[in-house]
C-alpha cells in the first residue's frame, strides 16, 4: 500500500514539475516590449507552483455520521498546485485602457485524485479612467473547469466597479457581479448568480502597509431549488513588511449561507444554514529580482484554517490548508 501511495506522489510530483517546465518556454516569449505611448510593459508572464497539504481535504463532519459517499476515503492529503497567466495591456486612450489575459492551474492530489482539477480563465478587463483618482472598470471571464479528466463546468462572469481613491481614506471600490455557471455533471446545478459588494483599502507608510475591509452579497439561483442560497460575506485583511525582506499578508472571513429550499429532514420547515469562518496568513520573500527576462521570484508560504458551522451535520468541519512554493515573474 506505501509503494501505490509513493508511485501516486511521485506521479503528482512529476506533473507538476513537467507543467512548469512546459510553462518556462513561454516567458520568453512573453519578453517585454514597449507598447506605442513609449511606456511601460504591455506582455507580462507569471508562473507559480507548490506543495499543498489539507488535513480534511472531503470535509469529514466534527459532528455526526461520516457520509456514506465519504465512508473509506482519505481525509487528509498532499498534492501539488501550479498556475500560470499571461497578459497583454494595450491602452486604447489616455483614458481608455484594456487587460487580456490566459490563466490556467491545476491541483493534482495524491490520495483523492477524483478531485483533481484544471481550470482555464479567459479574461478581459477594461478600465476608464474619468480622472486621476477615479476610474470605472468592466470584467468579464469565461471560467472552464476539468475534474478528475472530465468536463466539469463552464462559466460567464462580469462584474463591473466603480473605485475611487482619496488622498487621505485610501481607495473606496464598490462592485456588482453575475455569472451563468453550467454545470455538465449534472445540470440540476446550473446556476446564475447576482451580487453587489464594498471595500475600503487603507494605505500609510507610502503604500508599504495595507488594511481592508469589505462587505458583499451575493444570490445563488439554481436550476434546482435545492441549491438556492443567499451569501452574505465580510472580510477583513492587512499586508505588511516583516523584518529581512518578508512580508505578511493576513485575512479573515465570516460568510452566512442561507438556502432557500434544502430541508435538513424529510418533510421538515427548517432549512439549511450555514456560518462560514475562514482565516489565512501568507508569507512571502523575493529571492531574485532583475535578472534577464525574470522580473522577480518569490518564496511563498500560506496557511488558511477554514471552520464551517452548519445545522446540517454533515457539513459540520473544519479544514487546515498548507502551501509552500515559488512564484517567478516575468
Amino acid at each position: 500500500m506505501n509503494a501505490i501511495k509513493m508511485k501516486r506522489w511521485m506521479s503528482v510530483m512529476a506533473t507538476g514539475l513537467l507543467a512548469l517546465a512546459v510553462a518556462a518556454p513561454q516567458a520568453v516569449s512573453a519578453a517585454p516590449s514597449m507598447d506605442a505611448a513609449g511606456g511601460g510593459k504591455s506582455w507580462s508572464f507569471k508562473i507559480s507552483g507548490s506543495a499543498i497539504r489539507d488535513d480534511n481535504l472531503l470535509g469529514a463532519p466534527d459532528r455526526g455520521n461520516i457520509p456514506t459517499a465519504l465512508q473509506g476515503k482519505e481525509f487528509d492529503d498532499t498534492g501539488f498546485k501550479w498556475t500560470s497567466n499571461l497578459a497583454y495591456n494595450y491602452n486604447y486612450t489616455n483614458k481608455l485602457s484594456f487587460k487580456f489575459d490566459y490563466d490556467v492551474s491545476q491541483t493534482l492530489y495524491e490520495e483523492n485524485s477524483d478531485r483533481d482539477i484544471t481550470t482555464q480563465m479567459f479574461g478581459i478587463n477594461s478600465t476608464y479612467k474619468i480622472n486621476a483618482l477615479v476610474n470605472i472598470q468592466l470584467m468579464y471571464k469565461y471560467i472552464y473547469n476539468i475534474v478528475d479528466g472530465d468536463d466539469f463546468s463552464g462559466i460567464h462572469y462580469i462584474r463591473p466597479s466603480f473605485n475611487y481613491m482619496h488622498k487621505k481614506w485610501g481607495l473606496t471600490s464598490i462592485h456588482a457581479l453575475y455569472s451563468d455557471a453550467n454545470n455538465w455533471s449534472t445540470s440540476l446545478r446550473n446556476t446564475e448568480t447576482t451580487g453587489a459588494g464594498i471595500a475600503q483599502y487603507y494605505f500609510f507608510d507610502n503604500f508599504k502597509r495595507r488594511v481592508d475591509l469589505g462587505v458583499k452579497w451575493a444570490q445563488d439561483e439554481a436550476k434546482s431549488s435545492v441549491f438556492d442560497r443567499d451569501v452574505y460575506t465580510v472580510k477583513a485583511g492587512l499586508k505588511t513588511p516583516l523584518y529581512y525582506g518578508v512580508n505578511l499578508t493576513a485575512g479573515a472571513q465570516y460568510a452566512r449561507k442561507e438556502y432557500q429550499a434544502r430541508k435538513l429532514e424529510a418533510g421538515g420547515n427548517r432549512d439549511r444554514e450555514d456560518d462560514e469562518q475562514k482565516y489565512t496568513a501568507t508569507l512571502d520573500k523575493t529571492l531574485v529580482t532583475k535578472w534577464g527576462y525574470l522580473q522577480n521570484l518569490v518564496l511563498e508560504g500560506k496557511y488558511q484554517h477554514t471552520y464551517n458551522r452548519s445545522n446540517e451535520f454533515a457539513s459540520f468541519y473544519r479544514n487546515n490548508h498548507f502551501e509552500l512554493g515559488l512564484k517567478a515573474a516575468f
